[in-house]
């Protein structure tokens, strides 16, 4: 419990005070089709939002408002042969603002080694995502093939870049990065099941495959923060076999894996 007359001590350039106002909509549009042979389901969802921020931190006073509208579009889209074969597509996007936080351009220097602020300037983001999925079943030999690819990046995403101080501190500060493919990955895999001739034998391989790209900024000692690209590669591959009748169930599984990570700063590591 504080005793009275506490607030004689309070210091106004180490306090802050916030106040913070949402209000958030959602207006959905969506369309369905069903056919002999195929399915579609797309749509859009638009959110309307305002914001508002009232500050009084390091002695700045900020009184910032915004509405923005995020969108999002769905596309599902399934086409079938038969009833044991059939391949899907599926696409969703959607959109992001910047944190409110992140657009107010107070200097916080409370830890003198590791001063932040905020960029009026950045931009919203935008992130896709697809995949691709193929699958067919054999009822007769109980074998299935299964295989899909993904794809997903983001759109001026926006990362932290740290510069080194002549004090030997820091100065962080939001940045959007440029370009489609700045922040991007994608990854692929194949199932395959089999029963032999006699079907109390079973054969099952699942493979995949990864690839991650990564940009952002890093802080050299002596020079200006530098962009630096991540990349990273996965393979994997599971095998196993089984024997399964009324009385006894035996498997045998294996699995290898391979991950390779570099990044052009230390190319050699």
């Amino acid at each position: 419990i504080l005793e009275d007359g506490y607030l004689n001590y309070k210091d106004d350039s180490l306090s802050q005070y916030t106040t913070r106002n949402n209000i958030n909509h959602t207006l959905q549009i969506q369309i369905r089709k069903v056919a002999d042979k195929y399915n579609l389901n797309a749509g859009i969802s638009i959110l309307p939002q305002y914001q508002s921020v009232i500050q009084d931190y390091m002695l700045e006073h900020t009184d910032l408002s915004r509405t923005v509208y995020n969108w999002t579009p769905t596309v599902n889209l399934t086409y079938r042969w038969t009833r044991q074969e059939q391949i899907r597509f599926q696409y969703r996007g959607s959109s992001s603002q910047p944190d409110m936080n992140d657009l107010i351009e107070v200097v916080d220097n409370s830890n003198p080694l590791s001063v932040t602020t905020g960029n009026a300037g950045l931009d919203p983001t935008f992130r896709n995502n697809l995949s691709l999925n193929y699958q067919k079943y054999n009822p007769v030999t109980l074998g299935s093939l299964m295989g899909g690819i993904s794809f997903n990046n983001t759109l001026r995403s926006i990362v932290r870049k740290t510069t080194l101080k002549e004090n030997g501190g820091t100065l962080t500060r939001p940045e959007n990065m440029e370009g489609a493919f700045s922040n991007w990955s994608a990854s692929g895999n194949v199932n395959l099941s089999k029963s032999l001739t006699d079907q109390r034998f079973t054969f099952n391989s699942t493979s995949s495959v990864s690839y991650n790209h990564q940009e952002g900024w890093a802080s050299v000692v002596g020079k200006e923060s530098q962009l630096r690209t991540s990349l990273t590669t996965g393979l994997n591959e599971n095998l196993s076999a089984s024997f399964r009748d009324d009385w006894v169930n035996v498997e045998l599984q294996g699995r290898i894996g391979y991950n390779h990570s570099t990044n052009d700063l230390q190319p050699d590591r």
